[in-house]
């Protein structure tokens, strides 16, 4: 199992994701947990499209994922948010250089991940929580 924390545009390349190793000791998920902190978000909505993306790159090797479970307590932004964000935290030409590339939506990186027979599981929180 692996937890991945996914943040906002604001945050940068280096804290937008955040990610344990692969772990079967719980002990292990639990220290990691003690590491994450809610920061950044210039706005409500999330860069979900972002956790979904490091889900797309783990399902291409071999031993892929089996399912994926999202959590969340602030919708998905829109392509003309994340175009924004992009555009106002670094700049396009800084995003295309970083390891997740190109602008992407929630509705492409989920696509593939169906295609792949994954299934995703969502939660929604209240709001803010």
């Amino acid at each position: 199992m692996q937890f991945v924390v996914y943040r906002d545009y604001d945050c940068l390349e280096d804290r937008i994701l955040q990610n344990s190793a692969w772990e079967s000791k719980t002990s292990n998920l639990r220290a990691f947990m003690t590491t994450v902190s809610a920061t950044g978000g210039g706005d409500y909505e999330e860069a979900i499209e972002i956790g979904l993306w490091h889900a797309v790159q783990h399902s291409k090797n071999p031993e892929r994922l089996s399912q994926v479970i999202l959590i969340g307590d602030a919708p998905a932004k829109d392509i003309t948010a994340i175009k924004r964000d992009r555009k106002v935290y670094g700049g396009e030409a800084y995003w295309n250089k970083s390891k997740y590339g190109a602008e992407t939506h929630y509705k492409n990186e989920l696509k593939q991940l169906t295609d792949r027979n994954i299934p995703v599981h969502t939660f929604y929180l209240s709001e803010g929580a």
